[in-house]
């Protein structure tokens, strides 16, 4: 497993999401489009995979891709997986079992990796606002 920056694109029969993960030292942090925030960690697994233990934080009136509905209250659920060890490198497509989802993840520049922090859903909204304005302009 090479520490970096990925971006992965999440599947399942409830929508999609992209989540974009910092992983550094065996420690996961990210965040994803739905504002739902990761944290965890990455290890050897037994079949010579990875094991992740992910920690999300779903806000209030958001959709989860991973089975949770809108709710009024931030909802924190935990999950553990093992990935197969070519999963960050090799940009397969990976049904997740007992999710009922599909991951493919891809390296990114780790001068993304700013979308992974703490404050990484504000910059990414200041993004959007920056491109929205573009739009407007473009279309005056």
């Amino acid at each position: 497993m090479q520490d970096g920056t990925y971006s992965i694109a999440a599947t399942a029969e409830s929508g999609a999401s992209i989540l974009v993960l910092r992983i550094e030292d065996g420690s996961i942090r990210g965040n994803d489009t739905s504002g739902t925030r990761y944290r965890g960690t990455i290890a050897p697994g037994p079949t010579g995979g990875f094991r992740v233990s992910l920690e999300a934080t779903f806000p209030t009136g958001t959709f989860g891709i991973w089975g949770t509905s809108p709710g009024d209250t931030f909802q924190t659920r935990r999950f553990e997986a093992e990935v197969p060890e070519g999963f960050f490198a090799d940009r397969v497509p990976y049904k997740l079992p007992g999710y009922d989802m599909t991951l493919t993840a891809v390296r990114i520049p780790d001068e993304n990796g700013f979308l992974a922090d703490e404050d990484g859903l504000d910059r990414y909204i200041d993004i959007l606002d920056d491109v929205r304005k573009a739009w407007a302009a473009h279309q005056e």
